[in-house]
Formats: C-alpha cells, structure tokens, sequence
C-alpha cells in the first residue's frame, strides 16, 4: 500500500479543489475558552531564538493573549509523549517533518490549508512538498533549508581549483566534476574534500530532493527502492571516497577544519551560524557556492527539510484561532523574513529575492553576500520529499549506514529497507 504524496504546487490545487479543505474557521464550532492570558509556543535548536524575537514583536502590540516562547529538547519523543497523554500541550509549536505528517494523519492537527493556499504563490515548490499531507495543509510552513557548498577557499586555491564562488559554478558543473575535483585536493594537499555526517545524514537527505527521489516515486506510490535513490546511494560512496566521516555537531569535526585536513560541507543554511561560531579564528576564509548538478544541465540546488508548525486540534477554540493568527505572523509577513534570515534561518515564503538582505555582505564569508546563492539553491531544487513517520526516517539513515559504513550492496539495502517500511506503514493504518 502507499500514501499519496501530491508535490507540486498543481496537484496540491487540484487536490484541495477536488475534496474541499477542511478550515481552521470551519472546524472549530462554539467558543470553548478564553482568550486572556498567555498561549506556550515550543520551539527548538536554531528555531528558538527567532521564536522569542517573533514572540516579542507578537506581545508588542498588546494582545489579549500573549505568546510564550518555550525551548524543547529537539527530539520527536517530546511531542509524542504530549499527543500521547494529551496533557502539556501547547497551543502552537515547531515539530520535525516527519511527525507532523503522522500526527496530521491521525487527527491531532487542526487543518490550516484555507490560510496557506491563499499564500501558496509565496511559496517554493520544494516547501509545498514538504508541509503538504496529502493535497492539505496542516502546518504553516515556517521555513525551508536550501542547501550550499561551504568551502574553504584557501585549501581550494592550494589544491589548484577555482574558488570564487562563480567559477566553482562553471567548472564544478556536476558531482563527478566534483569528485574529480576531489581527486586532485587529496592529491595536492592531503586534505579530504568534502565531511559528511552519518549520524545526521543531511548531505544525502539532500542528494535525494535533487535527484528527485525520496520515498516516493513521481506518480505518489511509496518506493524507496526506486531508481533514483540507486544513483544517489552509489554518488554518495562516490562522495565518501574523497570525504571523511564527521557528525556535524561533533568537536572533532571543528579541529578537522581549524586543522585544514576538511575543504568542504553540503548543508543547509542554518549551519552557517554554528560555522561562524565554530570556526571565528577563520574568518574570512570561507565562501558558499550553489551544488553541482546531477549532470550537466541539471538542478543545481536542493533543499533538506524545513519547520513546520502546527496547532494542537484539543485545544480550545479560542486558543486555536490566536494561535492561527500568529501562524500566519510567522509564516507570512514581510517582517517575518527578516527575523528568520537575522538567524540564518531561510523563509518558506520568499518569493523573489528583491529584498535588502540579498545584498548584505558578510566578513566571514570574505564579503560575499551569502544569502543569494541559497536562494539560488531553493529556486533550483526539485520539490522535496519526505517520510511519512519517524520510523521510516530512522530506517533511511540506518540503510545510509549501512551502505556507506558497512559496505552493504546499494540495491539489496534498499530493497530490503523498502520492506520494512511497507511494513511499518501498514502497521501504521
């Protein structure tokens, strides 16, 4: 069996046309409480301080219910032990993909797609495929993670590659351009060219969004067997061949890069923060540069997940529709935009890139103006896929272990990972 995953913004349209949304204002009935007070709002990791600012600016302009700014621990159990117990709850909250999707498929999320469709044009593509469930919406797209080449451009320049971000641009065309290029900075420095991280698994969560795999094929049958996860599977031990093994988050992983023996990361923009942090005595010294493509001619961008936020369906009415109404605060106003991009966290809702931030520079990034070539790789990106439960994700990065720790064949890992899948959705229904 398979759940539908409609990704374009065309199907969701026609989805939503098709069965009627089902809307916050239209679900709610009589008023069951009271609007006075203050409301919890969890949020976690990078998200958390743009959580408090956007909550002080919410509570500037004197509501009847305030927002309260929560952090949790950034672990799905959080959430489930609420929805389990229905107890401690709060009246608004970031959730990772993948349980917001299982939770919105057992009912314990309000729907909220009459607010997104009438912002979808804001959207990218690869965000709608992301937040969507089905052809609906049951969490406001807070933002999206468009993907990058960080590199350190000295080590670039001592192994003889291009390193102005352009150049990387036309001459690392695609990833065995890339791998070539690997090639020659082992060669000629002795430094791996790229760090990827088992344990967290960004780089190939992000190598599936471009090549258009994921967990589903184009016609919305799950199929993790499928083809294009192959390919992307057999590059990333491409990959791990010019590469060392670094979870992100990992102190070893800083020293590898003070100590110049890494050139490169493939993540997503909110990394930027912990790199500058991280690595200050750097300064200067990096630049960030759009993917290669696939082959020549192909998307040169991708995304790797993104943060929705969700309303809780038992809360009372009241609560519901403040919380709904600070959703669309978050999620859709231009002031928005710049309290996520302040905190290197990238919007769901840019639509162009004619803002000011586009043109701000930044020293640890030798002046470049970071934000454009992200926006670049959002634009490029296909439309992401992701899992429908957090089991399903959690055998994803055990099969990516398996193949590029152990060894293990590409095909009969995904094939047999494939079948524990099934059998976990199936368990699900």
């Amino acid at each position: 069996m398979a759940f539908n995953n409609p990704v374009s913004r065309r199907s969701v349209m026609k989805t939503v046309a098709a069965g009627g949304a089902v809307s916050l204002a239209g679900c709610l009935g009589d008023d069951n409480g009271s609007t006075e007070g203050e409301m919890t709002a969890w949020s976690f990791g990078t998200n958390f301080p743009v959580m408090e600012t956007a909550a002080e600016a919410w509570n500037d302009q004197d509501p009847e219910l305030t927002i309260a700014p929560e952090e949790i621990d950034d672990d799905v159990a959080v959430w489930t032990q609420a929805f389990q117990t229905q107890e401690n709850l709060p009246g608004y909250g970031l959730i990772f993909t993948d349980g917001m999707v299982s939770t919105a498929r057992a009912g314990g999320l309000e729907n909220v797609t009459d607010t997104v469709m009438d912002n979808l044009d804001s959207l990218s593509d690869s965000a709608i495929g992301a937040f969507n469930v089905d052809g609906e919406f049951f969490s406001f797209p807070h933002s999206i993670n468009p993907v990058g080449l960080i590199y350190n451009q000295d080590l670039y320049e001592e192994a003889g590659l291009p390193t102005h971000p352009d150049d990387i641009y036309d001459e690392l065309e695609t990833w065995d351009d890339f791998i070539n290029a690997g090639e020659e900075m082992q060669s000629n420095t002795g430094a791996d060219m790229l760090a990827y991280g088992l344990s967290v698994g960004q780089t190939t969560n992000a190598l599936m969004t471009q090549y258009e795999g994921g967990f589903y094929n184009p016609e919305g049958t799950f199929a993790y067997d499928q083809q294009a996860n192959v390919e992307v599977m057999e590059l990333a031990q491409d990959l791990a061949d010019i590469g060392t093994n670094l979870d992100p988050f990992g102190s070893t992983t800083w020293e590898e890069f003070r100590d110049r023996n890494v050139a490169s990361f493939v993540m997503p923009g909110w990394y930027i923060g912990f790199i500058e942090e991280e690595l200050s005595e750097m300064s200067g010294d990096w630049r960030i540069a759009q993917l290669p493509a696939p082959v020549g001619g192909g998307p040169r961008g991708s995304t790797e997940g993104g943060a929705p936020e969700i309303i809780p369906a038992i809360k009372d009415q009241s609560e519901k529709e403040v919380a709904a109404e600070f959703g669309e605060f978050r999620s859709f106003t231009d002031e928005s935009i710049e309290r996520k991009l302040d905190g290197f966290i990238f919007p769901a809702n840019i639509a162009d890139s004619d803002l000011d931030a586009f043109e701000e520079e930044f020293e640890f990034f030798g002046d470049q103006p970071i934000f454009q070539p992200l926006f670049d790789s959002l634009e490029a990106s296909p439309a992401q896929d992701r899992a429908p439960t957090p089991t399903v994700d959690e055998l994803h990065n055990e099969a990516v272990r398996l193949i590029l720790d152990e060894g293990e064949s590409v095909e009969e890992t995904l094939q047999d990972t494939h079948e524990e899948m099934l059998g976990e959705i199936d368990e699900r229904d």
